[in-house]
């Protein structure tokens, strides 16, 4: 009997809980509500003006590659011996001489370990900036395809 009455004081308790946790989200302002830099206050926006605004307003590394990624933006591949307690081979992705991506190790292996060549390492490099330069972003690389180059050990 102590039971049940335990059982049906938590599904009370519960209940009040969810009821409180919906009565908070309907008090809410709505995405109408808040306030955008950019976008007309007085005016309703729609959530595609607001969720534009907000990425223009947010420094976000992906979409600064994805627009650095025109076809005009010079993208080349650097090979380098990797020093200090790492082994074997990496690359850096440049784009207009600055470097975007640099990657010391061999990528989506578990591990620290650089590639065990220098033609490996920029086998996966150009993979990697094609994918670049095809807006893939971002341009990870993992296990399977890298295997399909031939670049793992």
């Amino acid at each position: 009997m102590l039971r049940i009455e335990i059982l049906r004081s938590r599904i009370t308790y519960s209940a009040l809980i969810l009821s409180l946790l919906f009565s908070f989200v309907n008090c809410s302002p709505s995405a109408e509500q808040h306030s955008v830099p950019g976008i007309d206050t007085d005016a309703r926006a729609t959530s595609t003006e607001l969720n534009s605004a907000a990425a223009d307003s947010v420094n976000d590394p992906v979409s600064e590659a994805r627009t650095s990624a025109s076809p005009d933006r010079k993208i080349e591949v650097r090979t380098f011996q990797n020093e200090s307690g790492i082994s074997g081979f990496g690359y850096d992705i440049l784009m207009d001489g600055s470097v975007k991506i640099h990657q010391p190790n061999v990528p989506a292996v578990q591990g620290n370990n650089g590639f065990s060549s220098e033609a490996k390492a920029r086998k996966a490099g150009e993979f990697a900036a094609q994918k670049v330069r095809k807006n893939m972003m971002p341009p990870s690389v993992n296990a399977k395809e890298l295997d399909s180059l031939g670049v793992l050990n």
